[in-house]
Parts: structure tokens; sequence; C-alpha cells
């Protein structure tokens, strides 16, 4: 399973170690609590930076109106293969992607 996530520098896709995390979303925060235990629970797999704030501004403009921005579809494009696509689930915070 696939996360992600939405930084102020750039979006960063991670790998969940523990789908079983999931079974109790409510005290999933307990996992990261520390960085051993985030180290436990995900991986970073690509992380990739905004090349400036209109840039950044954009993203998050398209993200609060349920859209991906071109740079996104590219970014997940190029570190999850079709195969990928067929077999993982993307998880993502909000609801109308």
């Amino acid at each position: 399973m696939l996360v992600l996530y939405e930084t102020p520098a750039g979006y960063a896709l991670f790998s969940l170690l523990d789908d079983g995390k999931l079974d109790k979303p409510d005290s999933i925060w307990k996992s990261f609590e520390t960085p051993e235990q985030a180290n436990k629970t995900v991986k970073l797999r690509a992380f990739t930076k905004f090349e400036n704030t209109t840039d950044a501004l954009s993203a998050i403009t398209a993200l609060v109106e349920g859209k991906l921005t071109k740079n996104l579809k590219e970014f997940l494009s190029s570190e999850i293969s079709e195969k990928e696509m067929k077999k993982e689930s993307l998880i993502v915070g909000d609801p109308k992607l």
C-alpha cells in the first residue's frame, strides 16, 4: 500500500510497511510518535519538490478543489508502474481525490 503526503516543500510517496496499521485508524498517530516508530511504519519511496511558491500554491489550490495537477499526475505515473497500479492502493487524505 502506498501513501501520498503533501508537504509545503513538495509531495512524498511512502510505502506502508504494515497494512494492519489501518485496522485501527484512530490510533495510527501513535505509530509516528518517534522517528524510530515512523521508520517501522512507512518507508520513503520518492519525493518531488515544488519548483517555487507559485507551484506550491497551485498544487494546494488544486487539492482543495479535488483535482490533480499535471505535476502530481506525472510524479505518480513515474513512480508507480502500471503493474503496481493494478495491485496497490494509494492512500490520500482527501476523499475528493
